[in-house]
């Protein structure tokens, strides 16, 4: 008789996986989920964070869509393929990338256009 499938964190508390290559908002977002308590671990890149996601499987994924050596969206494909399709993706991108976010089966986030204007 097989197993249960692998969870990977999925439904339940975990590591939140932060992929971000910009120092000054991966450490804002590292002080926004240390002041609620949350386990995290920030990446800069998304070679690290692919080997690390194998390593310890996050329960969540918070993924910049521009990364310099290898773009968000193939991180986000690799972690599908190796994590599964439950994964919470949360793309994030100072620009509207929607068509990128949904090719890899992410929540979006990113600034509206009316908080450009400020």
């Amino acid at each position: 008789m097989a197993g249960p499938e692998p969870n990977h964190g999925v439904g339940r508390p975990g590591m939140i996986l932060v992929i971000e290559d910009d120092r000054a908002t991966r450490e804002l977002l590292g002080s926004v989920l240390r002041s609620e308590g949350l386990e995290f671990r920030l990446t800069s890149n998304g070679h690290e964070a692919v080997d690390l996601a194998y390593r310890q499987p996050p329960a969540m994924v918070m993924l910049d869509l521009h990364l310099p050596s290898v773009q968000g969206e193939a991180v986000g494909t690799a972690l599908r393929i190796q994590l599964g399709p439950l994964l919470p993706i949360l793309a994030m991108s100072a620009s509207p990338e929607q068509a990128a976010a949904d090719r890899i089966g992410a929540y979006a986030s990113w600034p509206s256009r009316s908080s450009w204007s400020a």
